[in-house]
Order: structure tokens, then sequence, then C-alpha cells
């Protein structure tokens, strides 16, 4: 009986537990981790990435990545099902989306010009990926870099998924050493008052305060969200296993597929709210989408945090250099891109939406919810809500970035270097596509969005 303890499986979920016990117990009683309000999931993170460090055995590295690899799909999938009113993208939301596109675009132009440069003065072709992974960890956090760097393994990217969680790990540092600065910078010069005065105006004083969900009562109905989740999951599965008998021989584009196996996932998400939506009435959607947010934040808390207790030191060690450089251009690219437009392309609570972008974009969505936090303690603000819409609009405006990203792939080893700076080429025009795009359908009037 003892082997049930002693299972790798059972022995890694166990330690992320207790990781996030000793987590909890830091945020509860030290004042710093109060006052700063970041995510439990960070926190667990590093816990557990310093005792690995003194207990290798305590937690199985390759049962972390699996967790990090479904705990994508998972996410996406969550996502997918809710149910979104008609109403549901604002002007503020069809920015989020685009933001987030923009920023991808944007670190993944650094990261191919990084890697070009550094081929070039080297006079060594560098992998690609290993720059285009600078996008996927920053803008999409460390479940689908290191799903994409998996994939690209099979290319030649040497230790790809690490590298990817390796990425994503210095995107979550990003966020915090210098987001916080950020809001103190913004309370310092009296946005965040000013914001807030006029969002309190705006307001209805007779808007319904939030009840207890009817549903917490109903345990049933969670489970029934639980295996809705999981049929949807058999479903990709069989997608995926249907598509490499289709494929058979083509072992670069199999492993592609199921390195974009969230993808997969999200669309057969779309297709089964179809069905949900016949037997699911107006008062049922509330609940359904609560349910399924509840699994959402459960899914991306686990993948975080065992995205950063699985990096290895090792793969560190060797690529420090490269990944300092990466992730420094792009931390820097990412916050001045956002200080330059984020008054001209939000109307509501401007500042309040770059905090949760900027957090969001560099780390996870988590992450930029505890920077909000800091200056929106209830998320009782519309920056949230307009995040979570514009993020589904983002999976459509980042589609042309996937393809890009196959193209550049694809290319090497033989078509390098030309095709690497066709990748950059690319990569500047779909951001340029983007930014006009954004600018011409949701940003203000250049008199209008100067501070007050």
């Amino acid at each position: 009986m003892e082997d049930f303890f002693i299972n790798p499986v059972i022995r890694t979920l166990l330690g992320i537990g207790g990781c996030f016990w000793l987590a909890g117990m830091l945020a509860q009683y030290i004042p710093i981790f109060k006052r700063i309000r970041i995510p439990l999931s960070i926190v667990a993170g590093v816990i557990g990435f310093i005792l690995r460090i003194w207990f290798p055995e305590l937690m199985d590295v390759e049962v972390l990545k699996i967790i990090v690899y479904h705990g994508l799909a998972l996410v996406f999938i969550t996502v997918g099902l809710q149910i979104q009113s008609k109403s549901a993208l604002t002007k503020d939301s069809l920015s989020i989306g685009f933001g987030i596109s923009l920023m991808g675009a944007m670190q993944g132009v650094i990261g191919a010009a990084t890697i070009m440069v550094v081929s070039f003065l080297t006079i060594e072709q560098i992998h690609p990926g290993f720059g285009l992974l600078l996008p996927l960890g920053f803008n999409q956090g460390p479940g689908q870099a290191l799903s994409f760097g998996r994939a690209w393994e099979a290319s030649g990217l040497e230790a790809g998924a690490d590298l990817g969680i390796i990425i994503a790990a210095f995107g979550f540092l990003w966020s915090i050493i210098v987001g916080i600065p950020l809001v103190q910078y913004g309370r310092k010069k009296g946005w965040v008052q000013n914001e807030v005065e006029q969002y309190e105006h705006q307001q209805s004083p007779n808007s319904p305060t939030d009840q207890t969900p009817s549903w917490i009562h109903e345990p049933e109905t969670f489970v029934n969200s639980l295996a809705m989740v999981a049929i949807t999951y058999i479903l990709v599965y069989l997608v995926l296993a249907g598509a490499t008998g289709q494929l058979a021989g083509k072992e670069k584009l199999v492993s592609m597929i199921w390195g974009l196996h969230f993808v997969i996932a999200l669309f057969v998400s779309l297709g089964m709210v179809a069905l949900i939506k016949r037997r699911v009435n107006k008062s049922m959607i509330v609940p359904h989408n609560q349910r399924l947010q509840i699994l959402n934040n459960f899914a991306v808390d686990l993948t975080t945090a065992s995205g950063l207790i699985a990096i290895q030191v090792t793969v560190f060690s060797k690529y420090i250099g490269l990944v300092l450089l990466l992730t420094t251009l792009g931390g820097l690219c990412s916050l001045v891109l956002a200080l330059m437009i984020f008054r001209r392309a939000f109307r509501e609570l401007p500042f309040h939406h770059l905090v949760l972008w900027f957090g969001a974009c560099t780390g996870t969505f988590p992450m930029g919810l505890a920077l909000l936090r800091m200056i929106d303690p209830n998320l009782s603000s519309v920056a949230p809500a307009n995040f979570t819409r514009g993020a589904a609009m983002a999976l459509i405006t980042s589609a042309p970035l996937l393809g890009i990203l196959g193209y550049a792939i694809g290319q090497y080893p033989n078509g390098y270097p030309k095709g690497g700076w066709v990748t950059l080429g690319l990569l500047m025009g779909y951001f340029a596509i983007l930014i006009l795009a954004w600018r011409k359908l949701t940003w203000k009037r250049l008199e209008d969005a100067e501070p007050t």
C-alpha cells in the first residue's frame, strides 16, 4: 500500500498542495504579501522551485510538465464552454483583444530579431523557436510556452519545453518587479484617484449587490460541469488521434498538432456551446459560467504553479545569457508600448486597464488581476470583465501569429537564414496591420486621450 503514496503522480500532487498551503500561510501572516497581493500560484511555484533544489525527488519534473500540458487545454476549454451574451463586446473589451494580440506580435518581432542578429554575429544559426518562445511565454504563459517548446524539440530546439517554462517565469518576474512600481507611480501621479472618482460618478446608485450563487447549495450541478469539461477533452483527444492517423509519416506536422492541442480544445468547446445553448435558458447562463470560471481559476493556478516548480536549473544556466537578453528586451518593449498607447486605447479607467494588460501580457491573467487588486481590491471595476471578453476575441486576432510561427519552424534549418528574415518581415507586417485596425476601430481622439 505504501506504493500508493510514493507513486510520482501522487507525490507530486501532494507536494504542490503543500506548496499552496505554505503560500497561504505567507500571504496570511507576512505583511508584505498582504500588501502586494501576489497570486498564491506564483508564491507556491517559487516555494516549490526552491524545495526541488534541496529535495530533487520531492516532485517529479515529468509529472509537472504533464500537468502544465493538460492544464493549458483545460484553461481554454473552461473559457470556451462559457456562454457569452450578444452585448459582451464593448469598445474597451475590443481594445483588450487587440492589445493582447499586438503585444504578442511585438514580442514576436523582438524574439525573431534577437535570434537573427545573434546568429549573424556568432555565425551560427540558432533555432528560431528560441526567440519565438518569447511571445508565448510572456503573452500566453507557461502552458502554451511548454506546449510549443516541446513540439519544436522535434525540429531541433534543444530542451524546448524547459526553455518555454523558463521564459514564462521571467515574464512573471517582469510583471511583479515592474508592475508593482508602475501601480505606485500611477497613484503618485493621481491617475488612480481621478479615474475612480469619474467611474463612481457614472455608476448607478441602485446597482445590484453580489449574492451567493444558488448553485453553491446544489453540488450535483458542479459535478455536471466537471463532466462537461471531461467529455469535451475526450472529444479533443479523438480529434487529435484522428488527425494523427491521417498524417501518418509526417512526424513534424503531427508533433505540431499535438503541441497545438489547446487550439483544438477551444474549437471543440465552442462547438459544444452550440449544443449547450439549446438546453440552457437565460436564468441558467450566469451560474453555468460561474461554475466554469471556478474550474478555469483552478486550472490556471495549478498550471502556473506547476510551470514554475518544473524549471530546470541546469537548462537555465546553459542558456542564461540569451534568456536574459530576450526577456529584458521583451519586458522593456512591452512596458514602453503599453505606456505609449493606453490612454488612447481605453475609454473607461485607462490606467486600470493598463495595469491589468501589462501584468497579463508579461505574466498571466491572474498576475494582471493581482496588480489590479492594488488599486481595485474587490475587482469591482469593468476592467476584469473587459479583459475576459477581449481575451476570447484575441484568439481570433492572434490566429495569424500561429501561422507565422508555423512558417518559421517549417523553414528551419534548410530555409535559413532567409526564412528567419522573412519571418521577421511577416511579424512586422502583422504588427502594423493590428495597430492600424485597433486605432481605426476603438482609439479615442488624441486630444481626448491626454492625461487629466
